[in-house]
């Protein structure tokens, strides 16, 4: 597989895009051999954005947090919010491998990974390697 230079807007989860205050321009990350930035924010973006979504049990509908790709996400925080810790370790577990496998950017094999930790029964580990072959671990929280 041919290795690719992703590029991105920098736009840090929970913020805005970024611009240099010298010139204006928008501020770019792009994915480097050894540090897939580009690839990180997108995976980042992928596992906080909450695609729309019914619970049957109140009846209630939430809207997606892209209006233009409202099946798209993995909605960790309002699973987080919504679930029984005892069961949301494995919910958890089951979103972020199947949101991870609808990126370009991650092969399958090695598998991707997803640890909790000891600490925090809701803090986890996720790990995985880039089409780049770049082995890449995000924190959560």
């Amino acid at each position: 597989m041919a290795a690719t230079t992703r590029a991105e807007m920098l736009c840090p989860v929970g913020g805005d895009i970024s611009f240099d205050p010298l010139t204006g321009d928008i501020v770019g990350v792009v994915d480097a051999p050894r540090a897939p930035l580009a690839t990180k924010q997108r995976i980042s973006v992928l596992l906080s954005q909450s695609p729309g979504s019914f619970d049957p049990s109140t009846g209630r509908y939430y809207s997606p947090d892209d209006t233009f790709h409202p099946t798209v996400g993995v909605g960790l925080q309002r699973l987080v919010d919504s679930l029984d810790p005892q069961v949301a370790a494995s919910e958890i577990r089951d979103r972020v491998l199947a949101g991870l496998t609808t990126m370009d950017d991650v092969v399958a094999q090695p598998a991707p990974t997803v640890t909790f930790t000891s600490v925090d029964p809701l803090a986890f580990v996720v790990g995985f390697t880039t089409v780049t072959g770049f082995v890449v671990t995000l924190q959560y929280p």
